[in-house]
Parts: structure tokens; C-alpha cells; sequence
């Protein structure tokens, strides 16, 4: 009895240490690649719109993340070359999806994503998903447009589609 609740109590306190480190991850503040700690700088033509802000950077693992305007709070997780492709390909498909009507907002969007994953937060977006999430993401968009028989670009190729993936 004494050691299942000391191991209850170790469960307990690894899921809060997983917790803890989920929202350092999605708040900037360590690397989701390599869990050290971020640097938060200054920087200076962000999105070449000439637009001062800062932004979280891990130089080891060349990820980043900017920060919503005029604060210190990151928009979403750091992300590598292949993360921030994949969120570009991502905002296509949901554009895609909200120009054909089957998604009528962004809280839909989000509803959507948050049961593709199986989080349980209550708010899941775009800037906090990883590589894996963001292609099971894309996957089951990409279903969405062919079950709907919605003639699509594929964002890599261009090419149409309404054809069995």
C-alpha cells in the first residue's frame, strides 16, 4: 500500500513536471528539440513590414518564434525550417477549408484540430503544434476536401485534386 500511493505520488508529480514543461514549450521559453532554455532578442523587420519586435530563439537548434506585437509572450512554440513549412502548408488547407464553407470560423478550426489530436485543452492552434500533429493535421484536412468532393490545389505539387489519397 505504502509503495503503490509513493507510486501514485511519483505518477502524479511526472504528469505535473510534463505539464509544466508542455507550457514552457508552447510559451517559448525552452526548445522543443533540444529543452534548454531560449533567448529572447530584439529584432527588426519582422515579416518585412518594418515592424520592431522580439522574438525566441534557440541558435543550437535554429528554431524561433515570434512574439505577439508589442509584448514578450510568444505566438506559439519554437519551430525549425520544417515546423514553419508545415504551419504554411497547414494555414493553406485551412483556408482552404474555410473558403469552401466547411469550417464557418477559426473556433471551429481550432474544435477541429483539438479532436484530430486528441488534446484536451480547450484551445488548440495552429502556432502550438508540432511536426507530427501538423502532418496528422494536413492528412485528415486533405481527407476533409476528398469526403466533401472538393476540387483542391495540393499545396506541394499544384496540382488538382478530388481523387482518393
Amino acid at each position: 500500500s505504502i509503495i503503490a500511493t509513493s507510486f501514485r505520488f511519483n505518477k502524479i508529480i511526472l504528469n505535473m513536471d510534463t505539464i509544466e514543461q508542455e507550457n514552457l514549450i508552447i510559451t517559448g521559453k525552452i526548445c522543443p528539440y533540444c529543452s534548454k532554455k531560449t533567448q529572447l532578442i530584439k529584432t527588426d523587420n519582422v515579416f518585412n513590414k518594418n515592424v520592431y519586435g522580439w522574438k525566441y530563439i534557440c541558435q543550437p537548434c535554429e528554431a524561433y518564434v515570434f512574439c505577439h506585437s508589442n509584448t514578450h509572450n510568444a505566438i506559439g512554440r519554437l519551430g525549425n525550417v520544417k515546423l514553419h513549412a508545415l504551419k504554411v502548408e497547414l494555414r493553406y488547407y485551412i483556408d482552404t477549408l474555410l473558403n469552401a464553407g466547411i469550417f464557418l470560423s477559426f473556433v471551429d478550426v481550432n474544435r477541429y484540430i483539438r479532436k484530430t489530436i486528441h488534446k484536451t485543452i480547450n484551445y488548440c492552434h495552429v502556432e502550438n503544434l508540432d511536426e507530427v500533429e501538423c502532418e496528422e493535421v494536413i492528412y485528415q484536412m486533405k481527407c476533409e476536401l476528398y469526403i466533401n468532393k472538393i476540387v483542391y490545389a495540393d499545396y506541394n505539387s499544384k496540382q488538382l485534386y478530388c481523387e482518393k489519397l
